[in-house]
């Protein structure tokens, strides 16, 4: 194989990924999800929909929004917040979610687009606020997002 055939099969390759990827954000609808705190401000948090009404949230906007660090992979296409001690690490193209140590299989894929990653909120928030110390409350008619601590006694 010559050098200009090599060369001309790495940049149809090259074309052939960036359509699929135009391809992948063509499947969502861009929507906006609100994070509403105790103080009652909302903040905007990135937001997709699916062709079948499914609504995925950005990884990145959440945890600016409610973690206390943010720690991104690129080469392996993960990103982790902590929150309340708890590491929650999401994986592009996944259907696992890992907290601390604890991994749980997703019926979505956690997608990854445009160098985001978008989890489906109603499974996520199911399995945050059953299996971690954080509560997070998705009202899918006003789209808004709300934390609260779970308030462990010495009880349980």
């Amino acid at each position: 194989m010559n050098r200009l055939h090599f060369l001309k099969i790495i940049l149809a390759s090259a074309i052939v990924a960036k359509l699929s990827a135009f391809k992948a954000k063509k499947k969502f609808q861009d929507t906006t999800l609100y994070f509403q705190p105790e103080t009652g401000d909302k903040i905007p948090l990135k937001g997709l929909i699916d062709k079948d009404g499914l609504v995925y949230i950005s990884g990145k906007d959440l945890a600016d929004t409610i973690g206390e660090r943010k720690f991104i992979n690129e080469q392996r296409k993960k990103l982790v917040f902590v929150k309340k001690n708890q590491r929650i690490t999401f994986t592009a193209d996944s259907t696992f979610l890992k907290i601390d140590e604890n991994i749980f299989q997703l019926f979505y894929p956690v997608k990854f687009i445009d160098d985001d990653y978008f989890i489906q909120i109603v499974e996520f928030t199911q399995v945050i606020n059953q299996y971690s110390a954080i509560q997070l409350f998705y009202n899918e008619a006003e789209k808004t997002l709300s934390y609260h601590d779970k308030g462990y006694s010495i009880s349980g």
